[in-house]
């Protein structure tokens, strides 16, 4: 039986190579962050103790699509889709309703990429990827409004962010290890550079001052994260070619 073990185990990696070859279509998604939680807390002021309730929802979806126009080179997009939501309540010490809210956003980035794989014929491949693109919000609107015990409304505010944009510079380090010539799970860690500019427009009502039209601030950010992602690959196209045995005789 031994005899046999070591060409099972070469044929076996010689189809589990990578197939990083000229041709290839490359499909790749990573598995969203889903965040579902409820949160408590408490504001003490004095003798009142008000309670508040948070639920919040997050997912994300990211999708890489590219093309080896030679081989070991991929050359593709990525887009990257973000959607919260919070739906906030409050309540004073004696369970009346005193605050509500909600936030919806849903933002949307597109990023052109370079990837480069080291170590093509091996089964566990790594690779280098540079990318750089942009977006915004598609969605984002943020209410709150402020409630007297009586049930009468105190204040009510709208915040709507316009202009939204982004730019983001993305460098990742990566590996996929192929199951088969056309299937590999993917994982990466990178860091991205995020430029954030916008717009958010103001508008607040309180029943004692006469309302005013909506305040405009304009806003901008920098941030530098470090990410973690995983998910699969899908490979397409052009198959590998096998070598041809040798004729008899030659």
């Amino acid at each position: 039986m031994r005899k046999f073990l070591l060409p099972l185990i070469f044929i076996s990696n010689v189809n589990l190579n990578s197939q990083t070859i000229k041709g290839k279509w490359l499909f790749e998604n990573t598995f969203g962050n889903v965040y579902n939680n409820e949160a408590d807390w408490e504001v003490k002021n004095q003798s009142k103790i008000n309670k508040y309730n948070d639920k919040i929802f997050e997912i994300n979806v990211d999708i890489n699509a590219a093309f080896l126009p030679i081989k070991n080179l991929a050359v593709g997009t990525g887009l990257y889709s973000y959607f919260t939501q919070i739906i906030s309540n409050g309540f004073s010490s004696s369970g009346n309703k005193i605050a509500e809210g909600s936030f919806k956003n849903y933002e949307l980035l597109a990023v052109p990429f370079v990837r480069y794989y080291l170590n093509p014929d091996s089964k566990s491949s790594l690779y280098f990827q540079l990318g750089a693109g942009g977006g915004g919000d598609i969605v984002s609107n943020n209410d709150y409004t402020n409630y007297y015990e009586t049930g009468g409304i105190y204040s009510k505010s709208s915040y709507n962010i316009t202009d939204h944009s982004i730019f983001t510079l993305q460098v990742n380090v990566g590996l996929n290890y192929f199951f088969n010539e056309y299937i590999a799970f993917n994982t990466c860690v990178g860091f991205n550079y995020t430029s954030v500019k916008y717009t958010d427009n103001v508008a607040s009502n309180y029943p004692l001052v006469p309302s005013s039209s909506p305040q405009v601030y304009y806003l901008s950010s920098n941030q530098k994260i470090i990410l973690w992602r995983f998910g699969f690959t899908v490979m397409l196209g052009k198959k590998k070619e096998k070598p041809v045995a040798p004729t008899k005789g030659a």
